[in-house]
């Protein structure tokens, strides 16, 4: 610090760091912004001796820095804790599809296809405009440690003609509609769950368009033959808006009306009343409800009626991104927990040798993009307190 002490990094507080004076052992918090922003890493505590402390530098050499050299732009750090990444979903290879368990996977999705009376199979039209299918296979690790294959058919959207006359935008919630709804829903005693729909783009409307595609070689059909969708599906630039309005006409079937503000957020009134008793936050196939018990058994029911879901869950859950819990209190804890412990370090010896008026090099200015973007994110939805933080580093690209 100014005054000429070393310190030592003890555990990071919302603005900053908790740190240690080598020599009085006294710990104070520092602001990242103000306090350390004149600071650099360059190496590790090592040990501590009568004259001065042992230290292991970038080169993993032990360094003896006596009591007294002080610089202002240097300061001593633990050695931090790392884990090895796990990777939960891996991408398999087309060299692979052939294998028993991708052939299953695949089957399985052409089932639902059928199943959802996605697409019929007609003869070769004179279109020229017969677009192909993607296959994308993923392996995903389960919680308890099994593995399972997953396959997903794509329309190749991308090969349509006049693209730009198929309307395209699809409504999602707001995040203060969001806590708008959790906060009435707190306030007037509601339950609060969370649905999400089954193959979601595979339920919607029938679609108004002529699309032919070329049938992927696992279904083994004639090379005469082709598909005629009858509703969108997974790859057309309309999917996501056409499921959206399959959604929303449900929902203003059994009573529940969008906000004019917000396209995306659905409210239910009692007839002759001012005063919602429920609400529904619609983003693509996830919804978030809240209201008076019967009028959320309703609503589900009705809703089941005509779209196939694949969960509906009570507190807790976690909804775009954030978990959801409901204290002994009432009250409603919001977090991302999750979020945080997935954030990565940088590589701090990778910025040993710069000093504060250098310019980043291409790789870590992309690392500080990525970071002060993720802190962006934390701060406008459950830590406002980073705000100012968030805003000041972006301003430093």
């Amino acid at each position: 610090d100014n005054s000429g002490n070393y310190l030592s990094l003890v555990k990071p507080t919302p603005t900053g760091w908790t740190v240690q004076s080598i020599s009085t052992k006294e710990e104070r918090n520092l602001d990242l912004l103000r306090d350390m922003v004149d600071m650099r890493f360059i190496g590790s505590l090592e040990s501590e001796e009568e004259e001065g402390i042992n230290v292991v530098d970038t080169n993993k050499e032990q360094t003896f820095v006596e009591f007294g050299a002080y610089n202002k732009k240097v300061f001593f750090t633990a050695v931090s804790n790392y884990h090895e990444e796990q990777v939960y979903v891996v991408n398999i290879p087309r060299s692979k599809h052939r294998e028993p368990a991708c052939v299953t996977a695949k089957q399985k999705e052409l089932r639902d296809y059928d199943n959802f009376e996605v697409f019929e199979v007609v003869d070769m039209p004179d279109s020229d405009n017969i677009i192909s299918t993607e296959w994308v296979l993923v392996e995903k690790e389960k919680m308890d440690g099994t593995k399972v294959v997953k396959a997903r058919l794509c329309i190749r959207g991308d090969q349509e003609k006049a693209l730009f006359n198929i309307p395209r935008d699809s409504p999602t919630v707001n995040k203060i509609s969001v806590k708008l709804l959790v906060t009435l829903a707190v306030s007037q005693g509601w339950d609060i769950r969370s649905c999400d729909v089954e193959r979601a783009f595979l339920q919607s409307d029938p679609i108004e368009r002529e699309v032919f595609v070329r049938p992927p070689v696992e279904m083994n059909l004639p090379r005469d033959k082709v598909l005629q969708l009858k509703k969108t599906a997974y790859g057309l630039v309309d999917a996501s808006r056409a499921f959206f309005l399959r959604q929303a006409k449900e929902l203003k079937n059994i009573g529940f009306h969008p906000l004019s503000m917000d396209p995306a957020m659905f409210i239910h009134k009692p007839k002759g009343e001012q005063m919602m008793d429920g609400g529904a936050a619609v983003h693509v196939d996830d919804t978030m409800t809240a209201g008076k018990k019967q009028v959320l058994d309703r609503a589900q029911q009705k809703l089941e009626e005509n779209l196939k879901y694949g969960s509906v869950d009570t507190l807790p859950f976690r909804f775009l991104g954030s978990n959801y819990r409901r204290l002994h209190n009432g009250e409603i804890m919001i977090d991302q927990k999750h979020y945080v412990d997935a954030l990565e370090i940088p590589d701090m010896p990778e910025l040993s040798k710069l000093v504060k008026q250098q310019v980043l090099p291409e790789k870590l200015q992309s690392v500080f993009r990525s970071l002060a973007s993720k802190l962006n994110v934390l701060a406008s939805t459950v830590r406002p307190d980073y705000t100012y933080a968030a805003k000041y580093l972006t301003t430093r690209y």
